[in-house]
């Protein structure tokens, strides 16, 4: 005879299967209701530590952002820009001067305030020109080249009322091979009683010439002051010769 299947059972003279009660299980062949036992129950899954793993998830995440943080660094500075050398602008020198000379020359104290005092390094002496009004005073440089000068500094020798002797000193560039002179720029004087403030600093912007001259005029009834050239000490920058302009 055939064998009952697995979870029932068959009475002894029976010849047909019954089933094991509700949550019983037995063997394939059971010949009794008492081969049929309760089935195993099954094994509850383990808890989860809901926050151990809210840590893990955390901390994953938490990795995901530093390797986020560092790719997007790692981009950051493959995208920087390459430094630009930015030109360096050219510096400055004094060319050599040929001579200096002026319209007229003051006697002190019975020195010459000659022209060559305001060139040489010393800023107790000055040179001085003769004061008059309606008349063209000039002081004037010249140079053994044509050269392109960047700017004119110059020392006036009063912190007094005496330095508007030279408002409006007209400062220029001049090219003795066609006589053609070009404006740097017009001074006006300061109210400043210190050397500071009565040191000028004039730009002639690359003009180009063999020699500066600084020339002024007071007409009697528009300026307050006669005029005259009273100079400390005077000095020309230039960026370069000629050919280089």
């Amino acid at each position: 005879c055939e064998q009952c299947e697995e979870n029932t059972y068959s009475e002894a003279g029976a010849d047909f299967c019954n089933a094991c009660p509700y949550g019983h299980v037995s063997d394939v062949g059971s010949t009794s209701e008492d081969d049929c036992r309760f089935a195993s129950e099954p094994e509850e899954p383990a808890e989860v530590n809901e926050s151990e793993e809210h840590a893990e998830v955390n901390e994953s995440e938490e990795h995901a952002e530093v390797n986020e943080s560092e790719e997007h660094a790692e981009v950051n500075e493959s995208e920087e820009p390459a430094e630009v050398n930015e030109p360096e602008e050219p510096e400055m020198s004094e060319p050599e001067i040929s001579s200096v000379r002026q319209s007229t020359t003051l006697t002190w104290g019975g020195t010459p305030q000659s022209a060559e005092l305001a060139i040489d390094g010393d800023m107790e002496t000055a040179s001085h020109t003769n004061c008059a009004w309606n008349t063209d005073i000039w002081y004037k440089i010249s140079f053994d080249n044509v050269q392109c000068f960047d700017e004119v500094e110059f020392v006036n020798s009063y912190i007094n009322y005496n330095a508007f002797r030279m408002q409006d000193l007209g400062v220029y560039v001049k090219n003795s091979d066609d006589g053609e002179e070009n404006l740097c720029e017009v001074v006006r004087i300061r109210e400043d009683d210190t050397v500071e403030g009565q040191t000028y600093m004039v730009s002639c912007d690359g003009k180009c010439g063999d020699s500066i001259m600084l020339r002024v005029r007071h007409d009697r009834g528009k300026y307050s002051y006669m005029a005259c050239i009273h100079i400390d000490e005077i000095k020309v920058y230039y960026a370069g010769d000629y050919e280089h302009c």
